[in-house]
């Protein structure tokens, strides 16, 4: 659907907050295209955390209908949430 000469990476960023997409983009190799999707964090709360789970995989699913090269899941506490007790705590 999209083209770019070296390929496209999704990207999908915890929150919207700036910064940490421009930081990503910087490291890419000139000719890369970056497809940004957010999950919408807010409170940040280890509930909030556990919701978004399977928002960050339907935004995978987007992106991969719309045939990135790759997928970047963006590091944040709901990427190493489980449901295990206390795997959040401490935060």
């Amino acid at each position: 659907m999209f083209e770019s000469w070296r390929g496209i990476v999704g990207d999908v960023k915890p929150t919207h907050r700036p910064g940490s997409l421009e930081d990503f983009i910087r490291l890419l190799p000139e000719g890369i295209g970056v497809i940004p999707l957010t999950v919408g964090i807010r409170s940040g709360t280890e509930e909030e955390f556990h919701q978004v789970l399977e928002v960050y995989k339907e935004k995978a699913a987007e992106l991969a209908a719309l045939g990135v090269d790759l997928i970047h899941i963006g590091r944040s506490r709901p990427s190493i949430c489980s449901d295990r007790v206390g795997v959040c705590s401490g935060w």
